[in-house]
């Protein structure tokens, strides 16, 4: 390239100006982008505390219906007639099953899945 002052001179003023914005165009994108995963971690880490409190009621569901089912139990070997609340607690049964599989869904969905390895 000619060094003269009729030749063109690198870098060019036009083409500094141009990457530079380029540049900073680039640079507000990768701000918006971590505003938005900033923003998706904390919408993340919300769901698993209330993934987790759900799953802490559901235990405490679980044990209240076991304490349940053994006053069931003492009240009918004193000849109560305990068939509707045998009935009640089968009830409650059947409905955790489709609880329990629900907060196993939810605590799945909410775990972030690993990102894959940058390609080289």
């Amino acid at each position: 390239m000619p060094d003269d002052d009729e030749g063109f001179h690198w870098p060019h003023p036009c083409h500094c100006d141009h990457l530079a914005d380029r540049l900073d165009g680039i640079d507000e994108q990768l701000r918006r982008i971590m505003a938005s995963q900033d923003d998706i971690n904390a919408a993340v880490a919300e769901d698993n505390t209330l993934v987790t409190d759900l799953g802490t009621q559901v235990t405490a569901v679980q044990a209240a219906q076991a304490a349940f089912e053994a006053q069931i139990s003492q009240l009918s070997s004193q000849g109560v007639d305990t068939s509707g609340l045998v009935t009640a607690n089968e009830q409650l049964a059947a409905a955790q099953a489709p609880l329990d599989a629900a907060v196993q869904a939810l605590t799945a969905a909410s775990t972030p899945a690993t990102p894959p390895a940058p390609s080289a």
